[in-house]
């Protein structure tokens, strides 16, 4: 829950309106007002010494309703009676009316003599007021000329009856538009309070205000508790948002949304919308930054958010005339000048001010200090503003603006967004302005840049300008889109320009077909880039031998990474033969062997695959990384063809060369690097290993990187996929595994469903923290990224049916695993992944209670390519290193779903199957297979005996010995077991490596240690007999000091 305004919840039976909490979120805690929610636990803790009075003010949005919610919740578990009123929004205004909104039903249930006490003309005053005070007939209604302050005395009299049995909570919300009667009681309350257990509690827009509410506060000598809100900071959106969003996403909300939690919702909801490329602060339904309105297009279907819906009631309160200047000034842009929006909405100067004037005393519009301009409250409000006008009226304004901006300062720039929605082919200078317009902002708007050049290429296409031209503004137009995260877009206008009928040199234009197949796979759509390659790869000029060296090396890749091994080599091998009769570089040589190496990988062909290594490793490492910086698939691959062989360290060396930072945006130049799907399927890759080996802290970080890269690129395709890829490695992290029916790993924090998403997050339906935040979908719902073919889609699938059977659904893990996609992209991948799938099946279906004979009969399906037979021992011992022939981990994992099958059955059996899988699997350095194995190695009978005497004295003493540990001291501790020296320590941690020093001694001591090895064994004892990681305890009772 997020310290956003809480929706009013309409009571028909009593005709008001009350504060409740938003559906869906009555459990949720709020993020980033632990501060505040403090005072207001004292507060409530000193009502029985007397009245106290709370005052929550801020902007619209920052979360004064959802607070005062909160402060009802909190009491109401208390058993304090909560009486709540607020002003509705737009209503007619009455004397008193929140507080007969609040007190007058609970007058109706108060007894007759409780009044006894209150004096005759207060009675009187009091039924003059509220309808429901029980009206005493005999003494006649009180008299007209009341003196006001009567009233204000006869209100707190009141109240001090009501709390006269016990203590009263009065909570009044919206006072900004509370009539003068309302406002003269509570300012008369602050001053004079109740003399009994009271609290008051009220909320209101600063800025809205009237000065004597605000000024009351100030001037009370009493104990008010003044909680001026302010926006969330950065962390608290990231808390917020948790694993749903990237940290590069929540950074770009929070900046969007200013941390005001309600434009924070209507970021997230919009870019949510939005079915293609998903960007927020690019792919919202309202402009965010820049000048330039959004095309007033319309959105059959959408829901508008609730933020959106309240300014419209906002501006629903305004005079015609405030509007009309509002939309003039929401033509003009986010920040304005008067005069500007006298001509834009045709009003004459007089008639601007005075509407300005009402604007900002509503909060539409600032004051820009220091100047004379005016700019909006936030991005959105100008959003609704605008396309509340009539589109008509819209166009003519445009029209009117950019004439009247004609020989202004930057006049390219402040015209282009009017000219590309009015300019028409007889401005035969309309076009030039908007392409110097596009190349003055594309740097820091990329997406500005693209629609104003493609309204250039529209003004052009009609007056019919020469192909070329029209050529290099699609190509413009496509690099523009790309750096913005619209990747669909992109690859649109790219098939475009490649349609042109203009001779292109065929280097350029291989770039240009190469730029758009990489497009096309970061959307998942393999075939349109497939089918594209195949028209391409043969040029009509067969002396374009490297053009057509690139284009088969392309395509090689292609079908690499959808699972395809034969056609990979076979396009692999005619690059060779083209490229050998021109003396292929070293970059070509790479790149071949790249190919025949994986392909050999894929197809269990571990022999020759090792010995395609051997022959190119060292001229990869070799190669600098600016040689390669255009080929990073080659690198790519080859570290894939190390991890299906095993070769971890080797594989993450290489796969660490394929990286980039977080923060650039992808496809920023024209030719983009590195590739913007290598790079995440490297960090994939990356991920998956250091999880399977047991490097749960550094695949977290390297989970989060993906997220940020995909996020940035736009593709839902990449972002699902890094999605799954996070939840995934933070439940491996947790030590989350397949057991009883329960609950998924996300299911810790209060309010969370247990169905899981698409997204790998716990889903609902209201789309708020605790649900499928930004309105994930399940995997049967929409298309996903484990649907298309290739290792990372079939890793992908893997991880979320984990993420299945870990949320205690392992029918839907099966599910799956099992369909026909899921069987035949099993064909795509090499062994070892395969056996990875079938261990997961049998798993599965031992958590479900139904092993069969197919299950059976899918282990024994890979079982001979690991070297095992149909026995219940290997045929022969592996011990020792890794052969290319027979890979350790696979046959562990090969021997270890068999002993499951088997654990039923022949427990014996399974328990000598299982220890020979635990050797097997801690032989490939797969820690958290060979601790599953070792757990179902141990016989009932031993599991229980260990429990008692001295192993119950050490696992207590091992728990003592953990949880006195500081947070610090566990981390460190964790890292160094997961095989991390010192220095990389201190890099993950961002400490010195003295203090990494200073706290490893510390563990020392506490787990009674003298060296790394002995550390790394204590703590792998521990986790195998039951003991939490070091990392996953909670943090310490008492402070240590440290951080």
């Amino acid at each position: 829950m997020v310290g956003g305004e809480a929706d009013g919840v309409s009571n028909a039976s009593h005709g008001r309106t009350t504060i409740g909490r938003q559906p869906g979120r009555a459990s949720d805690p709020l993020v980033g007002r632990d501060g505040e929610l403090h005072r207001l636990d004292q507060a409530i803790g000193r009502l029985t010494d007397g009245a106290q009075l709370i005052e929550i003010s801020g902007d619209p949005g920052i979360g004064k309703s959802h607070l005062l919610a909160e402060l009802t919740h909190r009491c109401q578990r208390r058993s304090l009676p909560v009486l709540t009123g607020r002003v509705p929004p737009g209503g007619a205004v009455f004397p008193f009316g929140a507080l007969i909104d609040a007190l007058d039903d609970r007058l109706r249930t108060v007894r007759a003599d409780a009044w006894g006490a209150l004096p005759t003309h207060d009675a009187r005053v009091l039924a003059d007021i509220f309808p429901s005070f029980p009206y005493r007939t005999e003494n006649g209604p009180a008299p007209p000329t009341v003196p006001h302050f009567r009233r204000l005395r006869a209100i707190r009299s009141m109240l001090e009856v009501l709390a006269s049995t016990g203590p009263l909570v009065v909570i009044l919300d919206d006072l900004h538009r509370a009539d003068d009667d309302t406002i003269d009681a509570l300012c008369y309350l602050v001053q004079s309070p109740p003399q009994a257990a009271t609290l008051l509690a009220f909320g209101y827009r600063t800025r809205q205000a009237p000065p004597r509410l605000r000024g009351a506060a100030a001037r009370t000598g009493t104990s008010l508790v003044r909680l001026p809100l302010t926006p969330l900071s950065p962390t608290a959106v990231r808390t917020l948002l948790a694993d749903c969003v990237s940290d590069a996403e929540s950074d770009e909300l929070y900046r969007c949304s200013g941390g005001n939690p309600r434009y924070l919702w209507a970021l997230l909801d919009g870019a949510r919308a939005s079915t293609h490329d998903l960007t927020p602060a690019r792919g919202t339904a309202f402009p965010v930054t820049g000048t330039a309105p959004e095309p007033a297009t319309a959105q059959p279907g959408r829901t508008y958010s609730a933020a959106e819906t309240a300014i419209a009631a906002e501006l629903d309160e305004l005079s015609s005339q405030s509007r009309l200047a509002a939309a003039g000034a929401a033509v003009v842009g986010e920040v304005f000048d008067l005069p500007a929006v006298g001509v834009v909405a045709e009003l004459v100067e007089e008639t601007v001010r005075r509407t300005i004037d009402e604007l900002a005393g509503a909060d539409i519009v600032r004051h820009v200090p220091d100047t004379t301009r005016f700019r909006f409250r936030h991005p959105l409000v100008r959003h609704v503003v605008y396309h509340g006008s009539q589109p008509g009226w819209r166009l003519g304004a445009h029209a009117r603006a950019a004439a009247a901006l004609a020989g202004t300062p930057d006049e390219e720039v402040a015209r282009a967004p009017h000219l590309a929605l009015v300019a028409t082919p007889d401005d035969a200078t309309a076009p030039g302005t908007l392409r110097r317009a596009a190349a003055a902002v594309e740097r820091d708007s990329p997406e500005t840049a693209a629609r104003w050049r493609q309204a250039a290429l529209r003004l052009t296409s009609v007056a019919g300008s020469p192909p070329a031209d029209r050529h290099l503004l699609l190509r413009q137009v496509a690099t523009a889109y790309a750096a913005a995260g619209r990747p669909r877009h992109a690859r649109d206008m790219l098939l475009a320009a490649l349609r042109q009928p203009v001779a292109t040199p065929p280097a350029e234009r291989a770039d240009l077909v190469i730029r758009c197949v990489r497009l096309c796979l970061s959307l998942g759509e393999p075939a349109p880039a497939r089918d594209l390659l195949a028209e391409e790869v043969t040029p009509p000029d067969p002396s374009c031998r490297s053009s057509r060296v690139n284009l088969l090396l392309e395509q090689a890749f292609l079908e690499l990474a959808d699972g395809s091994a034969v056609a990979a080599r076979a396009a692999a091998i005619t690059a060779l033969r083209l490229a050998q009769d021109d003396r292929p570089r070293t970059t070509e040589h790479i790149r071949v062997k790249a190919v025949l190496a994986a392909a050999d990988g894929l197809t269990g062909a571990f022999v020759s695959a090792a010995a395609t290594l051997t022959d190119v490793v060292p001229l990869l490492d070799a190669t600098g990384d600016a040689e390669l910086a255009a080929h990073p698939d080659a690198i790519y691959w080859i570290g894939w063809s190390e991890f299906a062989l095993e070769r971890y360290p080797d594989a993450l060396r290489h796969l660490e060369r394929v990286r980039a930072s977080p923060t650039d945006r992808p496809a920023r130049a024209a030719r983009p690097g590195p590739d913007v799907v290598t790079l995440c399927d490297a960090l994939l890759a990356r991920t998956w290993i250091l999880a399977i080996t047991g490097r749960h802290t550094v695949a977290v970080g390297t989970a989060a990187m993906a997220a940020d890269v995909a996020y940035r690129s736009g593709s839902p395709h990449l972002r699902q996929r890094a999605a799954i890829l996070r939840r995934w490695v933070a439940a491996e992290r947790a030590g989350n595994r397949p057991g009883p029916r329960g609950p998924g790993p996300a299911d810790s924090a209060p309010g969370r469903s247990t169905r899981w998403c698409a997204g790998g997050c716990a889903a609902g339906t209201s789309g708020r923290p605790g649900d499928a935040i930004g309105g994930c979908t399940d995997l049967s719902c929409s298309p996903s990224a484990a649907d298309s073919g290739g290792w990372s889609a079939m890793l992908t699938r893997l991880m979320l049916a984990e993420l299945r059977l870990a949320g205690g659904d392992p029918r839907g893990c099966l599910d799956l695993l099992t369909t026909v996609p899921a069987l035949t992209s099993l064909r795509g991948v090499d062994p070892g992944t395969r056996m990875v799938h079938q261990e997961l099946v049998v798993r599965a279906a031992v958590a479900a209670g139904d092993v069969t004979a197919v299950t059976a009969a899918a282990v024994d399906e890979v079982a001979p390519a690991t070297g095992t037979t149909r026995q219940h021992v290997p045929a022969e011992p592996l011990s020792g290193p890794t052969t290319a022939t027979r890979p350790h981990g696979a046959v562990g994992l090969a021997l270890l779903a068999r002993a499951q099958l088997l654990v039923t059955e022949e427990p014996t059996a399974a328990a000598e199957m299982a220890a020979a899988a635990a050797a097997e699997l801690a032989a490939a350095g797969l820690t958290p297979a060979a601790n599953r194995a070792r757990t179902l190695a141990r016989p009932a009978d031993r599991q229980g005996s260990r429990r008692g005497g001295a192993s119950e004295t050490r696992h207590r003493n091992g728990r003592a010995a953990l949880a006195g540990m500081t947070r610090r001291e566990r981390q460190v501790a964790e890292l160094v077991r997961e095989g991390l020296t010192n220095r990389e320590i201190a890099a993950v941690l961002v400490v010195t490596e003295k203090t990494v020093e200073m706290h490893l001694s510390h563990v020392f001591v506490k787990l009674g240690v003298r060296n790394r090895v002995r550390l790394a064994r204590r703590l792998d004892a521990m986790a195998s007999s039951g003991l939490p990681s070091a990392d996953a305890l909670p943090d310490p009772p008492h402070p240590t000091g440290e951080d």
